[in-house]
C-alpha cells in the first residue's frame, strides 16, 4: 500500500479490502464511493491520457450515464 507521503493517509487498504470482499461475495453493502462517482473519476483520468497523447482538448462527460 502506498505510504510515501508524510502526513497524508489514503484509504488504499479499505479500498482493496472492499474490492476483495465484493469479489468473494462477502460485501456488507457499505461502499466507499458510488459507482457513478468512480466512473467519472476514471473518465477524467482517461480524458487526461487522451488529451496528452493527442494534444487536444477532451470534453467531459465522454459518456452519458443513465
Amino acid at each position: 500500500m502506498p505510504t510515501n507521503t508524510p502526513g497524508i493517509t489514503e484509504p488504499w487498504d479499505l479500498e482493496v479490502s472492499e474490492f476483495v470482499d465484493w469479489a468473494l461475495g462477502l460485501s456488507d453493502g457499505k461502499v466507499l464511493c458510488q459507482p457513478d462517482d468512480a466512473i467519472r473519476v476514471a473518465e477524467a483520468c482517461w480524458a487526461a491520457v487522451i488529451a496528452s497523447a493527442e494534444k487536444r482538448v477532451v470534453k467531459l462527460p465522454m459518456v452519458e450515464l443513465d
